[in-house]
């Protein structure tokens, strides 16, 4: 009967019943630019933004979007005129202090998806990103593909990870759930001038934690993209409010036993 309802409730009931709740207690508030599959220029063009303001991102990395497999196999959710990393920039960009989270290996929605399914696409996923760099890394961060969680997929992709980010809208703060934790996705319509400020505000007010989720930064971004200008004005009303900047591994308490690749 719960799971029946839990369906009918969708990502309602995810939201408002926790599977790893966690009160997160800040004294000032603090925000994170986190990237997802991850297209080419979310490193080259975010990434020089980011680090000109002296900020750190988190890519979310499936193996999916590498190009021995991109010339494979289009993966699923793949956008259309879009070029996806290079296997040297999760090198480049770990020596230079960004995050490398999960976004699973196959990039499927795992509700879908068997247990025994979802927990191979994260050992292998793991796998592929020790291979790449050459060396283990614990893996602390997990982004469900497409945003698609249901209370089963949560329920077992948070035992292998510090935090979960999801792709529902809202501010992290009081009693949190570190298995599906909330995101402002910016895409091709968003309006920093417009939208920002009132989000920035309540981060303030509540002392929370503001996360952005987002993919391509092109001058004709896809969809779910955004132009260099949009980026750039979000980075700057960020630093201009002097809030915290961190990657999401640095704000949540670490698993005593997180994904680590290679497991």
């Amino acid at each position: 009967m719960l799971k029946r309802v839990a369906r009918k409730l969708g990502s309602q009931w995810i939201a408002r019943v926790p599977e790893r709740p966690y009160r997160l207690e800040r004294s000032t508030p603090v925000v994170s630019f986190t990237f997802d599959d991850f297209p080419r220029s979310a490193w080259t063009v975010g990434g020089r933004v980011l680090e000109d303001a002296g900020f750190r991102g988190t890519y979310f990395v499936s193996a999916a979007f590498s190009p021995p497999r991109m010339r494979d196999q289009v993966p699923f959710g793949v956008l259309e005129r879009t070029e996806y990393y290079e296997m040297d920039d999760l090198v480049h960009l770990h020596e230079r202090g960004h995050e490398l989270g999960s976004h699973s290996f196959a990039h499927l929605r795992v509700p879908s998806q068997a247990k025994a399914d979802i927990e191979s696409s994260i050992e292998d996923n793991a796998r592929f990103i020790r291979e790449t760099i050459g060396k283990e890394l614990p893996l602390h961060s997990y982004a469900y593909p497409q945003g698609a969680v249901s209370v089963r997929t949560r329920s077992i992709v948070s035992r292998h990870f510090s935090s979960c980010r999801g792709t529902s809208p809202g501010i992290n703060s009081g009693r949190i759930d570190l298995a599906c934790l909330r995101a402002h996705c910016i895409d091709d319509r968003f309006d920093p001038r417009r939208s920002l400020q009132p989000m920035i505000e309540e981060a303030q007010r509540r002392n929370g934690w503001l996360i952005f989720c987002m993919h391509d930064i092109a001058r004709q971004p896809s969809r779910w993209g955004c132009t260099p200008a949009v980026f750039e004005e979000i980075v700057r009303q960020v630093r201009s409010a002097q809030v915290e900047v961190a990657t999401i591994e640095r704000v949540v308490p670490k698993r005593p036993t997180p994904s680590r690749v290679g497991d």
